[in-house]
């Protein structure tokens, strides 16, 4: 069973509040939709709202799976605040996984608790 939210990613808590600490995944693949509006897409500031408010749902062994997608501008400055935010977050295991042989293929970033 599974219900759709035609929301943004950064109001994944208020919807989700019931499954504090009882999430095994989360997934964000950012970007644009494939063959959609290039000009709309995913940005840092309701990314990093999501990715703070999906910590609050984890559970001791829950992982939050990132696809970042730096190849156009707001995924290029997504891609970097992310990492800002990243680098200051404290009680998590952070790794990167990326291409190393095309700098603006998407690539993944996964966090979970110690």
């Amino acid at each position: 069973i599974y219900e759709l939210f035609n929301t943004s990613h950064e109001f994944i808590f208020d919807k989700l509040n019931d499954y504090k600490n009882k999430v095994s995944l989360v997934l964000f693949n950012l970007g644009y939709l494939p063959n959609g509006n290039k000009t709309i897409t995913t940005n840092y500031e309701s990314t990093i709202k999501g990715i703070d408010s999906s910590l609050k749902l984890l559970n001791n062994k829950g992982i939050i799976i990132i696809v970042v997608y730096p190849g156009h501008d707001e995924g290029f400055k997504e891609s970097i605040k992310i990492k800002e935010y990243l680098s200051n977050l404290n009680g998590y295991k952070i790794n990167e996984y990326h291409n190393t042989d095309n700098e603006i293929a998407p690539y993944l970033i996964s966090i979970s608790k110690r």
